[in-house]
């Protein structure tokens, strides 16, 4: 088979001319398109970010207030904290006597009593030393066994006893000398 153009080359030349611009402008313009998209996807991603970001600071803005609200009651609080824990340290030796004198006579047998008491405290102990007088040698022999067998005496120290007779009745005198712990 023969073929024979009749179409003049110019002719052929033109239209190749007007289908590689075509193409060149469909290739731009889907390209131009595709930029376009990317772009009106990122602004209207840019848009909603701004105004989350917006709703955020004003989220924000309220919560700092309360942050501020909080803050200011955490110092209260460790402002009344620091006002009782130094009531606590003022009022913490304040009962130390009167607990200290209801330990040591609540077992003291009726038959004695102290004629002088002398308190020193160190720290969390106090040493005592007292003098004592009693009308019976086993209620003193009870009392300063039962001083020993207590937890809240140590380094317990008995002085020498010494007894007197007045009108007939015997009086047992001694110094004790201990160390009493809360």
């Amino acid at each position: 088979m023969i073929r024979i153009n009749l179409i003049p080359p110019e002719y052929i030349n033109k239209i190749n001319r007007r289908v590689m611009i075509a193409k060149i402008i469909m290739i731009t313009g889907g390209f131009i398109l595709v930029v376009a998209g990317i772009t009106l996807y990122h602004y209207s991603r840019s848009k909603k970010a701004d105004a989350l970001l917006v709703r955020k600071e004003a989220e924000f803005k309220k919560w700092q207030k309360k942050v501020a609200e909080v803050e200011k009651l955490d110092a209260q609080i460790r402002e009344v904290e620091n006002y009782l824990s130094a009531i606590n340290q003022i009022s913490k030796n304040k009962f130390l006597y009167v607990q200290l004198l209801q330990d040591i006579l609540e077992d003291l047998p009726p038959t004695m009593w102290f004629t002088s008491i002398n308190t020193n405290n160190q720290g969390s102990k106090t040493n005592i030393d007292f003098q004592v007088k009693s009308r019976s040698a086993l209620d003193l022999a009870y009392w300063i066994n039962y001083l020993e067998k207590d937890k809240k005496y140590s380094d317990i120290e008995v002085g020498s006893i010494s007894m007197a007779e007045k009108e007939g009745q015997t009086t047992y005198t001694t110094f004790i000398k201990v160390a009493y712990s809360r």
